[in-house]
């Protein structure tokens, strides 16, 4: 329920194209990454660490000129935080309105 919106973005590995979400740079430990080797190839890990030139995680290790299309996945912080106000909220609420609902029953019962 608290787990946020993730999403792959595409990672720009030389510079282009130009708008690009995410540079290499940006990309760190722990991103989950899916890429298109020249090759054909698809794979996705987590990344354990960015090196100049390759990317490295669960056993694996792909130098960025051999690969094609690079995309990482963020979790949504924000998201979190928005899952966290509302169902906090939400508690709250209910709370407020159990106890409305007891003190309603207490005036019927005479105990006003």
């Amino acid at each position: 329920l608290i787990s946020g919106c993730t999403s792959y973005k595409f990672v720009s590995i030389d510079g282009s194209p130009q708008g690009a979400p995410v540079t290499v740079q940006q990309i760190v430990p722990g991103d989950k990454v899916r890429l298109t080797l020249n090759s054909g190839e698809k794979r996705e890990f987590f990344v354990s660490s960015v090196e100049a030139d390759r990317i490295v995680g669960e056993g694996q290790t792909h130098a960025f000129d051999d690969i094609q299309f690079l995309e990482v996945r963020r979790v949504d912080e924000d998201g979190n935080n928005t899952v966290i106000a509302v169902v906090l909220v939400v508690g709250l609420l209910a709370i407020l309105l159990l106890e409305a609902i007891d003190d309603s029953f207490d005036c019927i019962a005479g105990d006003c």
